[in-house]
C-alpha cells in the first residue's frame, strides 16, 4: 500500500510541476499589451502638452475675469518667464492675488501686453488688466514646445488672443 501512494505521488508531482506552453504565453501577451498602452500614454505627445497649456491660459484668465467682478476689484495678470502670476489691486495697492495660484509653464511662451496701461493704472509689471465690469486689456500669448523651436521647419504655434470682452479669437474659446 505503502508504494502505491509513493508511485502515485512521484507520477502526479512530475506531471504538475510547471506552466503549460498556452499559460505562458497568454502571461507574455497580456504584459505585452500592458506595456504598449503605457508607454504610449507615458509618451510626450506635444499637441496634446499645447492644448493642456492653452486650457490652462483660457481658463485661468476666466477664472480672474469672474473674480474682478465678484470681488469688484481691479486684477492683474503678470507673465514671466516661469508663468504667469495675478495681483491684486487693493485701496491702490497692488498684492499677490490671495485666491489665484501661480501658473507654470509647460512650454515656452511669448506675450503681447499693452505697454502703456503700465504708467496708466501704476502697474507693478506689465500684464493684463481685469476690471470689475468684466472688461480686460486686450493681448496674446503664443505657446511653443521646446523641441518645436529647435526644429529646423517651421512650425506654427499655439496662438491664444483675446479682446477687451476676454473673448478670444483663432481657436477653441
Amino acid at each position: 500500500m505503502r508504494s502505491f501512494f509513493l508511485k502515485k505521488n512521484s507520477y502526479s508531482s512530475s506531471h504538475e510541476c510547471g506552466f503549460t506552453l498556452i499559460e505562458v504565453m497568454v502571461v507574455v501577451v497580456i504584459i505585452s499589451i500592458v506595456l504598449g498602452v503605457g508607454m504610449l500614454s507615458l509618451s510626450h505627445n506635444e499637441q496634446s502638452q499645447l492644448r493642456v497649456q492653452s486650457v490652462k491660459v483660457k481658463s485661468l484668465l476666466a477664472f480672474v475675469s469672474d473674480l474682478s467682478a465678484f470681488d469688484q476689484k481691479m486684477y492683474l495678470v503678470v507673465p514671466e518667464i516661469n508663468g504667469l502670476t495675478t495681483y491684486r489691486s487693493d485701496k491702490g495697492v497692488w498684492e499677490i492675488a490671495p485666491k489665484v495660484n501661480a501658473m507654470s509653464w509647460v512650454v515656452e511662451a511669448q506675450w503681447q501686453a499693452e505697454s502703456s496701461a503700465m504708467q496708466r493704472y501704476q502697474l507693478p509689471q506689465p500684464g493684463w488688466v481685469f476690471w470689475p465690469s468684466g472688461e480686460v486689456t486686450p493681448g496674446s500669448i503664443s505657446l511653443t514646445t521646446l523641441s518645436q523651436k529647435m526644429q529646423q521647419e517651421v512650425v506654427e504655434p499655439s496662438v491664444i488672443q483675446w479682446n477687451v470682452f476676454l473673448q478670444f479669437e483663432n481657436g477653441d474659446s
